[in-house]
């Protein structure tokens, strides 16, 4: 008689878990759809050969400059640096001249 009773709780909690999770993405849904009714989504994301003014997250502000690419890790086989110089994202000030920014330091970029 104990044994049920303690399957009866945990499949109680069980079932509480799944109803809050359930719950939980349906408000998330919801609250997409509310969101989507108000602002419609831009697909419109960076572009080569546009000028940029970048803000950064120390303040800097880069004028002028245009995105080229992200960096990949040194070497084909899967070989790394021993420290990160990978996923550095590209820009040019002119013909030339990069600056190499890491992702998560970009706040904001403006067209120009």
């Amino acid at each position: 008689m104990r044994l049920d009773g303690w399957m009866i709780i945990a499949g109680f909690i069980l079932l509480l878990i799944v109803w809050a999770y359930v719950a939980s993405r349906i408000k998330e849904r919801r609250y997409r759809k509310a969101v989507q009714a108000l602002l419609p989504e831009v697909n419109d994301h960076l572009k080569l050969n546009t000028i940029y003014r970048v803000h950064l997250s120390s303040g800097r502000i880069l004028e002028n400059v245009r995105f080229v690419g992200i960096s990949r890790p040194y070497g084909r086989t899967g070989e790394y640096l021993p420290f990160p110089l990978h996923d550095w994202v590209a820009v040019e000030h002119e013909p030339g001249k990069r600056t190499f920014i890491k992702p998560s330091t970009i706040r904001m970029y403006e067209e120009m």
